[in-house]
């Protein structure tokens, strides 16, 4: 923060102008990389969803809570979208698709295979799947029906958060920032203090 006394937020100087435009392409090719592994239509859809996210970052006419159910939209929307394809059929689908020959119910190797790397059934997923969901709207009820424990409260804040968004620490940070200053748990301050410390620090954010 002590920047601010050599540099003046409402007129930067003309070589940081183009680090926010930097930083978005970076992200859009490491987004294209991932997604081109896939097929055309994955592809499709992947790259709209990166212009998506890129294009409401920082708009100013879209609240910022409202950002966190961004990712949740276009994956469901996604998934739809998939769900529609595959139902046009093998000749008419724009994406690839595995088709089921109905030879045969067992697992595949590579489905145990899977199985035995995650550790868990598919019972057993559903079944913390629904545990998850539970602790999620719980805790969201509860918050929002006036709770006054301020541990109930940090632990919502954190669980949606982690819930909501997936990536590293920089993916997390804006939504952090926007859930923890405004409730004066920290100020601004603060908060990019705690950031340039844990910057400085090697390994993981």
């Amino acid at each position: 923060m002590f920047l601010y006394g050599f540099i003046d937020p409402a007129s930067p100087p003309i070589w940081l102008l183009g680090i926010g435009p930097a930083a978005m392409s970076l992200i859009f090719k490491a987004a294209f990389k991932f997604v081109s592994k896939l097929d055309k239509f994955g592809t499709f859809i992947g790259m709209i969803a990166c212009a998506v996210a890129i294009m409401i970052s920082g708009d100013e006419h879209i609240q910022t809570n409202s950002s966190q159910i961004v990712y949740p939209t276009l994956l469901i929307s996604g998934a739809v979208l998939c769900l529609l394809d595959f139902y046009r059929g093998p000749d008419k689908s724009f994406g690839t698709y595995f088709q089921p020959t109905g030879e045969s119910t067992e697992p595949s190797a590579k489905d145990r295979l899977l199985v035995e790397k995650i550790g868990l059934s598919i019972t057993q997923g559903f079944v913390y799947f629904f545990i998850w969901l539970g602790l999620l709207i719980g805790s969201v009820a509860l918050v929002n029906m006036g709770n006054t424990n301020l541990f109930v409260d940090i632990f919502e804040v954190y669980f949606r958060v982690g819930s909501l968004i997936f990536g590293g620490g920089i993916v997390v940070l804006p939504m952090l920032q926007n859930e923890l200053v405004p409730r004066g748990w920290i100020t601004n301050e603060q908060f990019f203090q705690g950031l340039g410390i844990a910057q400085s620090m090697p390994g993981p954010m």
